[in-house]
């Protein structure tokens, strides 16, 4: 799987009476539509699954240090690590990058 555009991206929640919200990334000199999402009905979900999409690459990131950090790789861990929670990480990880499990 190729990478994913890089971010930051960011939802247009500014134009608050569309019918549709988009996730863009702030690629130079103009941004990339990654997601468009129809508000409808559910304009409060959709608005939320938006606000989500666009914190993807920042999670993505977070969740890989703090993985490196409970294996020890960034210094000393605790002596009790939640090793499920490892592998909950692992798997988003991969869900992410499309690697396997």
């Amino acid at each position: 799987m190729s990478a994913h555009t890089p971010g930051p991206w960011f939802t247009d929640d500014v134009y608050k009476d569309d019918i549709a919200r988009y996730v863009m990334s702030d690629l130079v000199p103009f941004p990339h539509t990654i997601a468009r999402l129809e508000l409808g009905q559910d304009r409060a979900e959709q608005e939320a699954n938006a606000r989500l999409i666009a914190a993807a690459p920042e999670l993505l990131e977070a969740l890989q240090s703090l993985l490196k950090w409970a294996q020890g790789v960034h210094g000393p861990r605790p002596a009790r690590i939640n090793y499920a929670g490892m592998d909950v990480a692992r798997a988003a990880i991969a869900k992410a990058t499309g690697e396997a499990t």
